[in-house]
């Protein structure tokens, strides 16, 4: 396992937009020099976090505190507890001896129970209620104040720590400060002597970092209303034959403030893709600002996972990317383009017909439209017409979804629902004609005669 010591002598190589690169005095203070706050084996006794004394003195860190998201006093350092000059002291999790992902790393020095949220948390170093040192990862926009240092790092990998690049430095960036890579414990049985400190070099290979001061944006927290509140993960619901907008908003960071553009590619089942622009929409604080985006999708789009990925870029073309799905419903539905009916001419003892079309436009020829993203057949059910105590049965009226009477898409009405299978198909222009043929009993007495028809959508 490679030790802290072989770590100070190695090639660090920061990627990025080189801008100035500036030399800093080491940190007067104990700084925090590596977190494990997303072990592989478990959360409850895998989780660590390493100090570190880099100055000439020795540090009395009696009662230094570790907060965290979950608590203000997450761990406390026990009373007599000094850190020598070059020396580490290891805080870990209650049960971390057995519990740890590796069982070659170092116990730690102190067990305590501590919790680390795996994504846009962090944790502060705090000594006689002042922050001595943090480190935070994940979107800025969604981190308790004071427990990150200029933009955190990324929300990392499972079974990787953060550490520190430079243990004699503390830009007081974060994303500067620290790299992600395979954990490297220490506790204070280990110390660099003054001799070590002075010539860091081992094997010929020099501890060297540089300054990036064009840091990347960073995508942060993501909204998109929800419509099912009870079933997990994000609904969208169609709206019957119309467009249904979807409002995109998304936290987006960068210390510099020089974002070039925040875009988006919506993708779906079949093929189905989408580019949105974000514009900004508020200024949350000196470093964050709030983008949105208003998109539309049709009522027929197919049922299942949309999936927005969202990319900012600045003008020094360094890149953010982040994700979020939802589910757009399924959903039976139509729309009819009467309503009502009006049998003119009607006579005792013979039939009055209203025949439909396929024109949306005509109301007195009466269509219908599958205005759902699902195949339908159509339900048909209906009321007996009255005029105060007089009536004609409901049984007296046939319907018809091809305008022939004594086909097998036609049949009589009645109180209760009938299905007719013509799995009407998904599409912008689906729709069939809905006729219907109403006959005058010969009993029948004069009158003005009112009910209902009843037309519904069933999933096919």
């Amino acid at each position: 396992m490679e030790t802290k010591k072989e770590k100070i002598g190695v090639l660090y190589v920061l990627v990025g937009m080189l801008v100035a690169a500036t030399v800093f005095a080491a940190p007067n203070h104990v700084v925090i020099s590596e977190v494990l706050y997303n072990p592989i084996n478990t959360e409850s006794g895998g989780e660590a976090v390493e100090l570190f004394n880099p100055t000439s003195q020795e540090v009395n860190i009696s009662g230094y505190i570790l907060k965290t998201e979950s608590s203000a006093v997450d761990a406390t350092v026990p009373l007599g507890t000094v850190l020598e000059s070059g020396s580490f002291y290891l805080i870990a999790d209650a049960g971390w001896a057995v519990s740890k992902d590796n069982s070659s790393w170092p116990n730690a020095d102190h067990e305590e129970a501590i919790s680390l949220t795996n994504t846009d948390a962090g944790v502060a170093l705090v000594a006689n209620g002042s922050i001595v040192d943090a480190v935070g990862w994940g979107a800025s926009g969604g981190i308790m104040a004071g427990l990150f240092e200029g933009i955190p790092m990324a929300n990392g990998i499972e079974g990787l720590s953060i550490q520190r690049v430079n243990l004699f430095e503390d830009t007081e960036k974060n994303s500067a400060d620290f790299l992600e890579a395979v954990p490297s414990f220490e506790n204070a049985t280990f110390f660099l002597s003054s001799e070590k400190q002075a010539n860091v070099s081992v094997d010929g290979k020099i501890a060297m970092s540089v300054a990036i001061t064009n840091e990347r944006p960073v995508l942060g927290s993501i909204f998109v209303e929800d419509d099912d509140d009870i079933k997990s993960g994000i609904q969208v619901s169609p709206l019957p034959g119309e467009k249904r907008e979807v409002k995109i908003e998304v936290m987006v960071s960068d210390s510099e403030r020089n974002v070039r553009e925040v875009v988006g590619r919506v993708s779906g089942p079949v093929s189905f893709e989408k580019t949105v622009v974000f514009i900004p929409d508020e200024e949350i604080n000196a470093t964050t600002t709030k983008y949105s985006v208003n998109f539309s999708l049709d009522y027929f789009l197919n049922p299942g996972t949309y999936t927005i990925e969202m990319n900012v870029t600045d003008e020094g073309n360094l890149v953010d990317v982040k994700n979020v799905s939802f589910e757009y419903l399924a959903m039976a539905a139509l729309t009819v383009d009467a309503n009502s009916l009006v049998f003119e001419n009607a006579t005792v003892g013979k039939s009055a017909k209203i025949l439909g079309d396929l024109d949306v436009t005509t109301k007195s020829a009466p269509s219908l439209k599958n205005a759902g993203n699902v195949a339908i057949d159509i339900g048909v059910y209906g009321t007996n017409l009255t005029d105060g105590a007089k009536l004609i049965a409901i049984e007296n009226v046939k319907y018809s979804l091809d305008n022939d009477f004594e086909s097998d898409i036609s049949g009589v009405m009645n109180a209760n629902l009938k299905v007719v299978g013509v799995n009407v198909t998904v599409g912008e222009n689906e729709e069939m004609p809905l006729g219907f043929e109403l006959f005058i009993p010969s009993e029948t007495e004069n009158g003005n005669y009112l009910g209902e028809v009843h037309v519904v959508a069933v999933n096919h």
